[in-house]
């Protein structure tokens, strides 16, 4: 999950987006942005509700270990 928490921390700052204003596209509060990006404890389904106000929306894909991907609207992947 660090890879994730990193990726979602990365496209934010990107999108010139502060904690409170993901917060409030959102409606999580911004300790639960912070802990996300911190990779501490949180649910999937924020970290959904999360990608999806960046634009982007969560894979997973079965292997021989399960892999979570992040892909952003238009097709680009963010692994």
């Amino acid at each position: 999950m660090n890879n994730i928490s990193d990726s979602l921390k990365e496209i934010r700052l990107s999108k010139q987006l502060t904690k409170t204003e993901v917060s409030e596209i959102t409606g999580l509060s911004t300790r639960i942005i912070s802990n996300i990006e911190n990779n501490k404890h949180c649910s999937f389904e924020d970290v959904v509700i999360y990608c999806e106000a960046l634009g982007y929306i969560l894979d997973l894909k079965k292997k021989k270990k399960p892999t979570i991907i992040i892909i952003e609207a238009n097709g680009e992947v963010k692994e």
